[in-house]
């Protein structure tokens, strides 16, 4: 079926990423930039979401490869964003 367990990973540390910048904007340090880049960026699974991507290609679901491919990268962008503003609203 179509991937949506690595849809959510991927949405929701998205949103988690988003908030962190959002929150922390005025502040650099490497505790943040480990908590982002490393846990968030373990947490998701970008190139996980690219492998099923192809599997649906070779599956010949071409429509399901597509939403899965460009919508789970505009999805997360945008929850991203969101994020962000909502952080800096805090």
């Amino acid at each position: 079926g179509f991937p949506w367990g690595i849809l959510i990973v991927n949405v929701s540390g998205s949103l988690l990423l988003g908030l962190l910048i959002g929150t922390s904007a005025a502040l650099v340090s490497p505790a943040l930039t480990m908590f982002g880049t490393g846990f968030l960026g373990g947490y998701t699974t970008f190139s996980t979401a690219m492998v099923d991507t192809l599997a649906l290609v070779r599956q010949g679901r071409h429509r399901e490869a597509w939403a899965n491919g460009a919508g789970m990268l505009v999805l997360c962008v945008a929850v991203a964003v969101f994020g962000m503003v909502i952080g800096r609203a805090l």
